[in-house]
């Protein structure tokens, strides 16, 4: 049976140089059996569609101009694949990350719908260990459980919670959606899973301006 096809999602914001830095980075970078397509939301710079233009397998689409969460919603719904790589303009991979087995675990696993890839150290999770992933209680102190920082989910994850809240800045985005899961989250929640063996610090850079610390 052919592997699954990733969608990978990346929102922007007048940053081509640095989209076009990290898309670079992640085609030398991930490493997967099966097909890998971008999707790209761009609210501003319209010179991004161009850029890419007849790239078979970069999608650019105008963002709807009503924060990140509208600019995520439109990706999520425009992806083909159930299985989703998200991930912000100014993450760049600098490692090899291999995808194989965090795609079969969410295909064979339907309890698990969201593995974190990047920035998991000092975070107050509390675990289970299950396998190799340490699987995160809903109940751990920490709030950004489901955070936007690289991961891959499969679908799943949003029926179940929902979509990105709009017309809001972007760090109200993601705090809305992770205390939306933790309020929702029952004993047949998708959970979020750690890899154990995970670069998420090293294997990572974040680059440029954070459009967040600026109030975006």
């Amino acid at each position: 049976m052919p592997a699954p096809r990733i969608s990978v999602i990346i929102p922007t914001y007048n940053r081509a140089w640095l989209l076009k830095k990290s898309i670079e980075h992640l085609r030398e970078n991930l490493i997967y059996r099966g097909g890998i397509r971008f999707y790209i939301g761009f609210d501003g710079d319209e010179g991004i569609g161009k850029m890419f233009s007849g790239d078979r397998d970069i999608v650019t689409m105008p963002g709807p101009r009503n924060g990140l969460g509208a600019n995520l919603n439109r990706l999520i719904g425009a992806a083909e694949s159930d299985f989703i790589f998200q991930l912000d303009d100014d993450h760049i991979l600098c490692e090899p990350l291999m995808l194989d087995r965090h795609v079969d675990r969410l295909s064979r696993d339907t309890s698990v719908g969201w593995v974190r890839l990047m920035g998991i150290a000092y975070h107050d999770y509390y675990g289970l260990l299950d396998g190799e992933y340490w699987r995160v209680l809903w109940k751990s102190p920490e709030l950004y459980i489901p955070s936007n920082r690289p991961h891959l989910k499969h679908r799943r994850f949003h029926d179940y919670f929902g979509l990105y809240k709009e017309g809001v800045k972007l760090a109200e985005t993601e705090k809305e959606f992770c205390f939306r899961c933790k309020a929702m989250a029952k004993s047949d929640a998708p959970d979020v899973v750690l890899p154990l063996d995970a670069v998420s610090e090293s294997g990572w850079t974040h680059s440029g301006k954070s459009w967040q610390i600026v109030g975006m």
